[in-house]
């Protein structure tokens, strides 16, 4: 179950990084983990791919992420964005 009875924690982290977006940079390594755990693959792969375009080294670890892999190693998208990456063939 996504964000495992942690939602309203995980909307709140999301209204503050979007809240804190409009005042400074915010990375987008930031969001994908939060909208993993919510359940809402979409916008997770949206700031998955921002993260490939700015070349985020946190995304060495998407393989092996215990948050963020269970909830989107299912969608088709993963494998596709593992091999992007460089981290399976």
């Amino acid at each position: 179950m996504p964000a495992a009875g942690r939602r309203d924690e995980a909307l709140r982290i999301l209204d503050e990084l979007k809240a804190r977006s409009k005042r400074e940079w915010v990375s987008a390594a930031s969001y994908p983990w939060v909208y993993g755990l919510l359940g809402e693959r979409d916008q997770a792969f949206y700031w998955l791919d921002r993260m490939y375009e700015e070349r985020n080294p946190f995304l060495i670890g998407l393989k092996t992420d215990r948050i963020l892999a269970p909830a989107i190693g299912s969608d088709p998208r993963y494998p596709a964005l593992l091999r992007r990456i460089g981290l399976v063939k």
